[in-house]
């Protein structure tokens, strides 16, 4: 829009998206005043749409001129071709897209070969998840009377259907129509991207540069080839991981085999483990969550008792806390110590990261609302444990164990 300042700066279109880019910018009482003044002629009943977006976003809506928009929107139903798509391109930017659809289906119908009606049906339709026949169909309709946008919306079905080979070829096509539309280049290097050609995706990064030299996006996109290159080498590094049998690569399988409920794998690691030196929590807990994964709370209950005699500074974690809050709850029955450990647990997690703590004081908050509310349910202990745990640095307890049951029969959720 700063680059309509020119012979069409002045236009009622240009103004309305102006005002439309106020709102979406968080400036409704700017918007509103420049809308104001298009309440008349051509684009009225877009500007009208955007007037009450304006209004709604307002800090204290004025329900009397909101009323008064309403009745004029009404008057408008009847409105030229320009003034319905104004309607629909304010409603599309509203994300409104079930409003703006039937619209721009009446428009397609009176004039069809208009490039921006037919794109903006076309993105209505891919937005709303219709990528049909048809979708292609308006994009197409749009290039080939050389339309930009029609290119740009053609390679996003393409990209939405992971068909890198004809999103490259489009790409092509548009770079040889204008070599200078940026959003052509950052298809392109998409394109590549999504067909894992990491030379030729720089190179499209490279062309970009020739546009422009420090678009956000395409600093984005270039991170993104950086680290999508590089993961060809990860198996390599996985395999001098597992030959080094590293502690700490280890316990982050076993971390893994916990988030993903894997109770035979989780006991493997742990058995792994203990014949590795390692101080990590969750290597020093590892015997008892997994008791706790196969519903044997007595010996987790025995294990945790343990490794407190042995280990003591294991009470400087978490996790241990949240373990004994587990074993309470479905050995003892006991919310009053299940309580007690969460507290326990939430004291220790603020030690752990008072350098964080603005960042990390809003989650610990939920842990307090969380664990209190589960305390006042009649229902399936432990349902949302996963959930709490799920909150704490050092934590190997991510995700319940459905298929685990305590010793009264009941699932453990520990994970």
């Amino acid at each position: 829009l700063k680059a309509c300042g020119g012979a069409d700066g002045d236009s009622p279109h240009v103004q309305l998206l102006k005002g439309i880019a106020l709102n979406l910018y968080g400036k409704p009482a700017e918007a509103m005043r420049l809308l104001e003044t298009l309440r008349s002629g051509d684009y009225a009943l877009g500007a009208l749409y955007a007037l009450k977006h304006s209004h709604l976003l307002a800090e204290n809506p004025d329900r009397q001129s909101l009323l008064e928009i309403e009745t004029a929107m009404s008057s408008l139903r009847d409105a030229p071709v320009m003034g319905l798509f104004s309607a629909a391109e304010a409603l599309f930017f509203q994300k409104d897209y079930t409003k703006a659809k039937p619209i721009l289906e009446k428009l397609v119908k009176v004039v069809p070969q208009d490039p921006m009606i037919s794109c903006l049906c076309g993105w209505t339709d891919l937005l709303l998840g219709r990528d049909q026949k048809s979708t292609l169909e308006m994009f197409d309709r749009a290039v080939e009377q050389r339309y930009l946008d029609g290119y740009v919306g053609k390679m996003a079905v393409y990209m939405s259907r992971q068909l890198a080979n004809d999103m490259k070829a489009v790409s092509k096509d548009a770079l040889t129509v204008s070599f200078s539309h940026l959003p052509f280049h950052i298809e392109a290097t998409r394109a590549c991207l999504l067909a894992k050609e990491w030379n030729n995706a720089l190179q499209a990064i490279q062309n970009s540069n020739i546009v422009e030299s420090d678009n956000v996006f395409i600093l984005f996109l270039l991170a993104v080839h950086t680290i999508c290159s590089s993961g060809i080498k990860l198996e390599q590094a996985l395999n001098e991981l597992q030959k080094a049998r590293r502690s700490i690569y280890v316990v982050d399988e076993l971390r893994v085999a916990i988030s993903l409920e894997d109770v035979k794998e989780a006991a493997a690691k742990v058995k792994e483990l203990m014949t590795m030196d390692s101080d990590d929590p969750y290597a020093a807990l590892g015997v008892t969550l997994s008791n706790l994964m196969n519903g044997k709370v007595d010996d987790a209950s025995a294990q945790l008792t343990f490794m407190k005699e042995a280990n003591p500074t294991i009470t400087g974690y978490a996790i241990y806390h949240f373990a004994e809050a587990v074993i309470a709850k479905y050995k003892k029955n006991s919310y009053e110590q299940f309580i007690q450990f969460i507290n326990d647990a939430i004291i220790v997690h603020f030690d752990k990261i008072q350098v964080f703590f603005i960042v990390e004081s809003g989650a610990l908050a939920e842990v307090v609302l969380l664990a209190t509310l589960k305390c006042c349910e009649s229902v399936t202990p432990l349902a949302g444990e996963h959930v709490l745990l799920n909150r704490v640095p050092h934590s190997p307890c991510r995700r319940g164990n459905r298929g685990a049951r305590n010793s009264g029969g009941r699932k453990c959720h520990v994970m």
